[in-house]
């Protein structure tokens, strides 16, 4: 089915990029002009404190990923809300559920605040569009997607957490994302599924994107597990998942605003307001609960026309748990006489927005 919610990732906001060559016996390479200085021992640290209370499966997972990280290859990026993201290539006979081939290449993810504290962390997972040439992405594309910036390498990202969970994948071509999936759990019914007690049957929802501004959303059978917290491929033993407590839940909310349009001379802007809600989790990334959408209203420079702002639609809405977006489209009046159609969009990424 056909809806029409989805034009082009936007490129709203311009960030100054650094580059980093030189590297130390014991530490990360020279990043003080990012202003971001981790070592390979904190690195290290904050991997094993993910697992502390943990069984013996994950943290066998924890200690596999360290011993396949390459810490050469690190690049670091920046995100905005004062954040960075480090880069660090695994080696590549390193596997994830995901990966049934082994032609795609994984990155362990680094969300690092201004200072220098890890606030979260997520395997990505990267196919090229060209298969055969299997390769990490170009750098900067993490980043692009976080910052919806359009500037991403054409293939497939799958986000997981550490423990193989399955976050959200996107594949992208020629700087524009053309799908999102998510898993979603339903039990034998088709209701709600309980986890601990049924069988669930775990489905991938796709949405694709198309040029034409439709899209159309079709679901995979992926598998069925029974009386198990976990979702295909996370790596759980008994004191994670479902029999174990569920981890301290933080609640959160958060301001929003963006610019929808901007005229060629800079004599006005239209901006969008909008409320995200979401939760810290302890040991996982962020995730969205909820998006509102406040108002938009025209802005003019001083001593230019002044103008009227008509708002003709507003959508908001979760594409995953780890994504929200904003579609506003309306017209602008000058007094002048100038009338100009305005629509765009922007998206969220929640652990970037709540941070750990």
């Amino acid at each position: 089915m056909k809806n029409s919610i989805y034009r082009v990732l936007p490129a709203i906001i311009i960030i100054a990029l650094s580059f980093f060559s030189s590297c130390k016996k014991n530490d990360l390479p020279d990043t003080t002009s990012s202003k971001v200085n981790l070592t390979v021992k904190q690195v290290n640290q904050w991997l094993n404190s993910q697992v502390v209370h943990s069984g013996e499966l994950r943290k066998r997972r924890i200690a596999e990923i360290e011993n396949q990280l390459d810490f050469t290859g690190l690049t670091i990026e920046t995100l905005h809300n004062d954040l960075s993201l480090v880069v660090i290539p695994i080696i590549e006979s390193f596997r994830t559920y995901y990966d049934k081939t082994g032609s795609a290449r994984n990155d362990l993810l680094l969300i690092v605040d201004k200072s220098n504290d890890i606030k979260s962390a997520m395997i990505a997972n990267f196919i090229p569009e060209n298969i055969s040439t299997s390769h990490h992405p170009k750098e900067n594309s993490y980043s692009s997607i976080f910052n919806s910036l359009g500037d991403e390498e054409d293939g497939q990202y799958i986000f997981l957490t550490l423990f193989d969970k399955h976050m959200f994948q996107m594949k992208y071509k020629e700087s524009r994302m053309t799908s999102m999936s998510y898993l979603k759990k339903k039990n034998k019914a088709g209701n709600a599924a309980r986890e601990g007690d049924v069988c669930i049957d775990w489905y991938l929802i796709t949405t694709i994107y198309y040029t034409d501004g439709t899209s159309e959303t079709n679901e995979e059978y992926i598998e069925t597990d029974c009386y198990s917290g976990c979702v295909p491929g996370e790596k759980c033993d008994e004191f994670d998942g479902g029999t174990g407590s569920a981890p301290p839940v933080t609640p959160q909310m958060k301001p929003e605003n963006w610019v929808v349009r901007e005229s060629v001379g800079h004599t006005w802007y239209v901006k969008s307001y909008e409320v995200v809600s979401g939760m810290k989790i302890t040991g996982e990334p962020s995730k969205f609960t909820g998006i509102t959408h406040s108002s938009s209203t025209v802005f003019t420079a001083p001593n230019t026309a002044s103008g009227t702002w008509q708002e003709q639609n507003a959508v908001v809405q979760l594409l995953t748990e780890y994504w929200s977006k904003s579609e506003i489209a309306g017209k602008v009046t000058l007094m002048t006489g100038g009338i100009y159609d305005v629509s765009n969009l922007n998206m969220w990424f929640a652990p970037t927005e709540f941070p750990q």
